[in-house]
């Protein structure tokens, strides 16, 4: 699996979160400020996260697991559909 830069995250724009009106309360830990009243995500954690995700799809892909891939937004459709066909070209 590939390894995901902090350059690449931001390059990608992962760090702009929603508007500050629209904060879940749990995302505080997670927020590194607000700026034009847009929260920017801490890609430090981000990418913490990425790599305890990336660890986790490894040991269910050694058992022989199932999982199921969502995309909550339409814009997300064809991004989980290309991800989907390319794990099952490579034998996923």
């Amino acid at each position: 699996m590939r390894n995901v830069t902090l350059e690449e995250l931001l390059e990608a724009g992962c760090h702009f979160g929603h508007q500050v009106t629209r904060q879940n309360p749990k995302s505080r830990d997670f927020v590194f400020e607000a700026r034009d009243n847009i929260h920017i995500i801490d890609l430090e954690k981000t990418k913490e996260c990425l790599d305890i995700a990336g660890d986790f799809v490894k040991s269910v892909a050694k058992r022989g697991g199932t999982m199921v891939v969502l995309g909550a937004k339409r814009q997300a459709e064809p991004v989980v559909k290309e991800g989907i066909k390319r794990a099952k070209e490579q034998g996923a």
